[in-house]
């Protein structure tokens, strides 16, 4: 093994915890557009009931926020996209041992990369705020290349990148469909991280499972023991 690959949202980004920082921001911005006091965990528990991991699409959460029984005055759904767009990617809440985790991966010597869906400006946004660009040695996102995962394209693609092999790369990420299986299809080593998403019923289980970022530290030294000596040690 001598590469890792991560997908970004509820993998290295905490989709819903950034929801709520948003919903913050949200109840801050438009205060004087509601006829009554608006909490804003109750506007996070509803974008991110449309939101499904950011699979839900913008039109569904700005038709959503737009219908709620808060508003003297109803701000477009342009309005609601644009104010999006200009506070969310650049305010991202990080998965709990975000840096520590890469940091020490780069440092034992994997080459690390993201394969992420989404619009290019708003992935690589996020990837600026969380100050993480300069670990990694590829970013692909399907927004500058026309192809999404579970695409083998895509995959395959940020595999050149790198310079490596299927089988010599692990994919990390949250999604059964797009990150474990599609990983696994093109012959790369997948890890999935749970908590965020249900395992399909009738699909065959994973075999590599973590419930955070730190405990993928464990589990790739479990993996490259048979291939090099490598001691990794958690702090």
């Amino acid at each position: 093994m001598r590469s890792i690959l991560f997908d970004l949202d509820n993998t290295l980004i905490h989709r819903d915890k950034s929801i709520s920082h948003y919903s913050e921001e949200f109840v801050r911005f438009y205060k004087r557009l509601f006829n009554r006091p608006v909490d804003s965990s109750w506007i996070a528990s509803k974008i991110i009931e449309v939101d499904d991991g950011g699979y839900g699409g913008h039109e569904r959460r700005c038709q959503m926020l737009s219908e709620l029984a808060m508003w003297r005055d109803v701000p477009s759904r342009q309005q609601l996209l644009d104010h999006w767009f200009a506070w969310f990617p650049s305010h991202p809440i990080p998965m709990s041992g975000m840096i520590h985790t890469l940091s020490k991966l780069k440092s034992i010597g994997f080459k690390l990369g993201i394969v992420s869906n989404g619009k290019s400006e708003v992935q690589r946004t996020k990837l600026s705020a969380l100050g993480i660009i300069s670990l990694f040695d590829c970013i692909v996102v399907s927004g500058d290349i026309g192809v999404k995962k579970p695409s083998p394209e895509i995959f395959m693609l940020a595999l050149d990148k790198l310079a490596c092999e299927p089988q010599g790369a692990i994919f990390v990420g949250d999604h059964p469909q797009n990150d474990y299986i599609a990983s696994l299809n093109v012959g790369m080593t997948p890890i999935w991280l749970s908590g965020f998403r249900e395992w399909p019923e009738g699909t065959e289980p994973p075999i590599q499972v973590v419930d955070g970022l730190e405990s993928i530290l464990e589990v790739v030294q479990n993996l490259t023991n048979h291939t090099r000596d490598i001691k990794i040690e958690t702090e």
